[in-house]
């Protein structure tokens, strides 16, 4: 795989670029985005970058968060995407204005509006 060959190669720079085209056309199914994450963790960490490893690891998990909220919402799943929402909070990890409304929508349509929207206040 391309994004080996530049990791094994002290590109992981480029790594990161093409494994973020990888994303957004999304060719890949969750087990081989994992094998890549990994591969391009590994690279950083072979060429003694463990700040960008890190940055790495951090950016990707916040990229991930959304969609992973988003589809506990529509499946009316609430308890799980706040589950998930705490976890993510409690690693650091900051939400944005989507992932807020995604939750908010997800209250509506089961009828608790007014009392929960004051959670998301600070939002």
């Amino acid at each position: 795989m391309l994004v080996s060959g530049l990791c094994v190669n002290g590109e992981t720079e480029k790594a990161v670029a093409l494994f973020k085209e990888i994303i957004d056309i999304k060719t890949l199914d969750g087990d081989g985005l994992r094998n890549v994450y990994g591969i391009v963790v590994r690279g950083f960490c072979k060429e003694k970058k463990m700040e960008a490893a890190e940055r790495f690891i951090f950016q990707m998990e916040e990229t991930g968060i959304g969609p992973i909220i988003d589809r506990h919402c529509k499946n009316m799943n609430l308890p799980e995407a706040l589950g998930f929402l705490d976890q993510m909070l409690g690693k650091g990890l900051k939400i944005n204005c989507v992932i807020v409304s995604s939750i908010l929508q997800c209250y509506c349509k089961m009828g608790m509006c007014l009392e929960e929207l004051q959670k998301f206040k600070e939002f």
